[in-house]
């Protein structure tokens, strides 16, 4: 029981993250990215790889997308454990509701100055949802696999 509130609070706690990250206005998200961007790019340099750096920017911001999501796949893959779902519908559970957290993520950025919501970034995001879920699968099974 303890484990499943653990879980319970760090799942809602991710989900506000990812909606804060929303709210933040197009200036304030652009400095985030453009501080990693740039830091990627300083130590692609010190190795003499040459980037252009609007690219590198782009797969950046994707990049964060996608592993916001993969942990939100986790966190409720994990959740939704303690349910005893079959295994496809704990699937279908898992990505379905991260799915509405995305579409709710990219309608909050639809308000917020400097923002846009885009259908292409809930499919992103649906990358890192799979593949979050997808982690949680193999781990279970294998961990079911070892006991019998």
């Amino acid at each position: 029981m303890m484990k499943k509130n653990i879980i319970t609070v760090v799942l809602i706690i991710w989900i506000c993250f990812i909606f804060f990250n929303s709210l933040q206005n197009g200036t304030d998200s652009a400095q985030t990215s453009g501080t990693i961007t740039n830091w990627i790019y300083q130590f692609l340099n010190w190795l003499n790889i040459t980037v252009d750096v609007n690219i590198l920017s782009l797969w950046v911001r994707k990049a964060a997308h996608v592993t916001e999501f993969m942990i939100l796949g986790i966190l409720m893959s994990l959740y939704l454990f303690h349910y005893m779902l079959s295994i496809l519908y704990h699937g279908l559970y898992t990505i379905g509701l991260c799915i509405l957290v995305a579409v709710v993520d990219e309608g909050i950025q639809l308000l917020v100055p400097e923002r846009y919501g885009s259908i292409a970034d809930v499919g992103i995001d649906a990358i890192g949802i799979i593949f979050g879920w997808t982690i949680v699968y193999l781990i279970v099974r294998n961990k079911k696999k070892a006991v019998h």
